[in-house]
């Protein structure tokens, strides 16, 4: 699809494409709020598998806060800038 824009752009007429901006640093509130997110994740993870005492009440349920909480993480990872 961004092919099929830059051809059409190119039949247009000439494209500058301004080098600036490839080397920008990233935003940091972006950075900051992807980390707020996610542990806002693992919070959330915390509160539906362990029990009052922050234990599990099986190994089962042990797992899925584990999966839960890498889950959380590969969010993390796949959306910081």
């Amino acid at each position: 699809m961004l092919g099929l824009v830059e051809f059409y752009s190119a039949k247009t007429g000439v494209k500058n494409y301004d080098e600036g901006e490839k080397f920008e640093a990233p935003q940091s509130g972006l950075t900051q709020k992807v980390i707020q997110v996610s542990e806002n994740m693992k919070s959330q993870c915390d509160i539906e598998f362990k029990n009052e005492s922050e234990e599990f009440d099986s190994d089962k349920i042990e797992i899925d806060w584990f999966n839960c909480i890498n889950e959380a993480e590969k969010w993390k990872i796949e959306h910081l800038p």
